[in-house]
This record gives C-alpha cells, sequence and structure tokens, in this order.
C-alpha cells in the first residue's frame, strides 16, 4: 500500500497544496 501523498506528489497536487497552506499560514499572526 502506497500512502496518498506519494501519488499526490507524482501528480503535482503536493506541492500546489504546500503553497496555498503557506500562502495561509503567511498572514497569520499569532506567533511573535
Amino acid at each position: 500500500m502506497i500512502p496518498s501523498y506519494i501519488d499526490l506528489y507524482k501528480k503535482g497536487e503536493l506541492k500546489k497544496r504546500i503553497e496555498r497552506a503557506w500562502a495561509l499560514l503567511k498572514s497569520c499572526v499569532l506567533c511573535p
């Protein structure tokens, strides 16, 4: 059984999800 993130990586979807996550965290002001 192959982990699902491997398939996402091969399709290029993992990179897109990482970029979206960083975009959300970029504007976070919870941490000093």
